[in-house]
């Protein structure tokens, strides 16, 4: 999460550069709060104008915003869908059921290869391929970033010390 009281440096420079660092590296909360008389501690029009353009700058740099009732819903579907793991020396297994599509996972890849996707709920979600997977660096070190629709999802990672041949 960024937070700060500077206003005076708030601009629109300012916020794109702090949307840009969080969608490339960091990946958290940003709050932006505005407090109703900005202008009594920091009087300057570009501060006025970068709240105006903050929402526009937040979608364009690929941040999801909710409203209130929407952030509620996110967190109780995250509440409400199950994930247990289980690892050994061959890898790593991953049993999800979520109750909503566009929940995601952030996985390390140190050590382990892309994961293979198998289906536990036809009814719900027939085809495994459903499930988006690519890579995401958080400060520098790569992350699966894996977006499952609605259903039941079992994800298997397999070692790399497993297979002959190197990094896939």
């Amino acid at each position: 999460m960024t937070w700060t009281e500077n206003f005076a440096s708030a601009d629109s420079v300012w916020i794109k550069r702090i949307l840009a660092d969080n969608a490339e590296q960091f990946h958290g909360v940003i709050v932006a709060l505005y407090h109703n008389n900005t202008f009594a501690w920091a009087p300057d029009y570009s501060v006025y104008t970068s709240w105006q353009k903050s929402y526009d700058l937040a979608l364009a740099s690929g941040h999801t915003m909710f409203t209130a009732s929407q952030l509620e819903n996110f967190l109780q579907a995250r509440e409400e869908s199950e994930l247990t793991w289980e690892s050994d020396s061959e890898g790593v297994e991953v049993y999800c059921q979520t109750t909503t599509a566009g929940l995601a996972l952030i996985v390390p890849q140190e050590n382990l290869y892309r994961p293979t996707v198998s289906t536990h709920d036809a009814g719900a979600s027939e085809n495994p391929n459903a499930v988006q997977i690519d890579t995401v660096r958080i400060l520098g070190s790569p992350y699966w970033r894996i977006v499952l629709p609605q259903g039941k999802f079992l994800l298997s990672f397999e070692r790399l010390t497993n297979r002959q041949g190197g990094i896939q």
